[in-house]
């Protein structure tokens, strides 16, 4: 299954300029990676009445679940006066055609030490210059010892990075601590694990975060203990010539 983003007619009244609509993650197949995909049903996955991105499959006990980003712009904190991310789940029907029951918010992004009180600024249509916590990219492995990591990517202070959290019981309702460490800190991220056809783990992220010079990086990690750890030898120099 590829998910793939759709962006709905409807307006957003919530967002940040009325010319965007509510953004949604829609889930499209094919038997072959080279396509021709085709979307499985007429309707996003991820809640209708929410914006949201960068969604990701995740099966629990033969449940499916879809794991994905409350879109910034959608989530004003009035009190604190910030834009704020979330990271939520929601259960999907057995075909995957349509939500089951409600979301959950798994955190939000100023929940993590390395995102916490470093918001970035933007400057958006009729707002100027806005302070907002991102939330990109979630993704989900299961440990060898039965935990569950989630990485994700926030941006302190205009510096994207690959940030994790386990839940310590095992399931994606948590309780989720957050790690004090990047995975990786040097502007890149929306980060995915795979195994090469060798059985080597590696992680799979966009670097440099700057429009029309992003790139896929590829680098060989393992896993120590609850976290992922980057042993790439090329990793330096892929950061120099990136």
């Amino acid at each position: 299954e590829l998910f793939v983003l759709m962006l709905l007619k409807e307006l957003l009244k919530r967002n940040l300029t009325r010319h965007h609509g509510k953004r949604g993650v829609q889930i499209a197949v094919s038997d072959h990676p080279l396509g021709e995909f085709r979307c499985i049903a007429n309707r996003p996955a991820t809640p209708m009445e929410k914006s949201c991105i960068d969604g990701t499959l995740y099966v629990e006990n033969g449940v499916p679940y879809i794991v994905f980003s409350r879109d910034w712009p959608d989530h004003y904190v009035a009190e604190q006066g910030v834009y704020v991310g979330q990271i939520c789940a929601q259960k999907l029907t057995e075909d995957l055609t349509a939500p089951a029951g409600d979301d959950w918010v798994l955190f939000e992004s100023w929940d993590a030490p390395l995102s916490k009180d470093r918001p970035v600024r933007n400057t958006v249509p009729d707002k100027g210059r806005v302070l907002r916590y991102g939330t990109d990219g979630p993704f989900l492995e299961k440990l060898p010892d039965g935990r569950l990591l989630l990485l994700w990517s926030p941006i302190p202070k205009g510096n994207y990075i690959v940030a994790s959290a386990v839940s310590e019981s095992g399931s994606i309702h948590g309780p989720w601590t957050h790690h004090t460490e990047a995975v990786f800190d040097k502007n890149g991220g929306h980060a995915m694990l795979f195994r090469d056809f060798a059985g080597q783990l590696k992680i799979c992220m966009h670097h440099p975060e700057r429009y029309f010079h992003e790139h896929p990086m590829i680098l060989d990690v393992e896993i120590r203990d609850d976290r992922v750890c980057i042993t790439d030898p090329r990793f330096w120099a892929q950061i120099k010539h990136g």
